[in-house]
């Protein structure tokens, strides 16, 4: 082994560019360890700042394929939805809790939109779900409709309806479209608690749409408990139009 001085300089030439660099000695290995060059830095930084941004947009891609939402939404934004004049305060809201979602989510705020059938309360909330998936926040949207038709065809496919539910329990944002269109089952209204109750007591906000007029119709539709699990958990945004469908 060589006798040298413990870590010994020496200078050398970086094989990329030629820029002088210095090596280094070390002994317990009794070998010479070039330096990096800026160049190699550089290129460190610019692969790791490439494999970050794929990853990213690996990432942006699966929770878009895995968030339910329907077709006729994928394309849902703030600026292709046309508001009355009437609704004006509803975008602005939307928009606003897109922009501070991770402010809204440190409390656990929701929001409730409110309004005639067509009027734009599931535009906006996929609206506002669109524009968190590209920022590489996972939502997950179902109909209450399709999540109690789901759960009760569970085990048809393999998965239990205690995984379906975690799922949506799990979810950093959930969309639950049309709530209260018909009065609730048993089985609704069990499976709407279960999730809800572990939402809330996790800080995990939760949207929701309803033709409802007024919140207390959610005490008949489901019970007092959900009731005021929605309520308290939500800020509702009223959209009071008639429905675009008919422009």
């Amino acid at each position: 082994m060589e006798n040298k001085t413990v870590f010994e300089k020496r200078d050398a030439v970086c094989k990329e560019c030629g820029c002088i660099i210095s090596e280094t000695f070390i002994p317990f290995i009794n070998k010479w360890v070039t330096d990096k060059c800026e160049c190699q830095k550089l290129k460190e930084r610019q692969e790791r700042a490439i494999t970050e941004t794929n990853k990213r947009l690996f990432t942006i891609r699966d929770y878009k394929r895995q968030s339910g939402i329907e077709p006729r939404y994928k394309t849902a934004s703030f600026d292709n939805f046309i508001p009355a004049e009437q609704t004006k305060k509803a975008l602005r809201t939307a928009r606003l809790y897109a922009e501070k979602f991770t402010e809204a989510e440190k409390n656990g705020t929701g929001l409730i939109f409110t309004g005639n059938t067509g009027s734009g309360k599931t535009h906006l909330a996929c609206a506002i779900a669109n524009t968190l998936l590209e920022n590489g926040i996972q939502v997950k949207f179902i109909t209450y409709s399709y999540l109690l038709q789901t759960i009760n065809s569970a085990n048809d496919y393999g998965v239990t309806e205690g995984e379906t539910i975690r799922s949506l329990q799990k979810a950093r944002l959930l969309i639950i479209d049309d709530i209260a269109a018909q009065n609730a089952s048993e089985k609704g209204r069990s499976v709407m608690f279960s999730i809800l109750d572990k939402r809330i007591n996790n800080l995990k906000p939760t949207i929701f749409t309803s033709n409802v007029t007024s919140l207390e119709e959610l005490k008949t539709r489901f019970n007092e408990q959900i009731y005021d699990r929605i309520k308290g958990s939500c800020y509702k945004i009223e959209l009071l139009c008639e429905s675009h469908r008919n422009l």
